[in-house]
């Protein structure tokens, strides 16, 4: 499974996002970026998950055939 490979590589990108965002989150610090980063990180997960569904359908189907 190819898709699968892909989409942890790219999680990690959002791993980088949430650990920038608990810097953040700690006492004094920026809540607005703290907010940035999690909606960024949001989208980013929200994107790669619709690539990994639309490779996983195309390697399944490849499978059938």
């Amino acid at each position: 499974m190819e898709c699968r490979a892909v989409y942890m590589q790219r999680f990690e990108e959002i791993n980088l996002l949430a650990t920038m965002a608990e810097k953040n989150s700690e006492l004094g610090g920026n809540i607005m970026a703290m907010n940035a980063l999690t909606r960024s990180g949001l989208v980013l997960l929200c994107g790669y998950f619709e690539g990994f569904l639309r490779e996983m359908c195309k390697e399944f189907v490849e499978e059938l055939n």
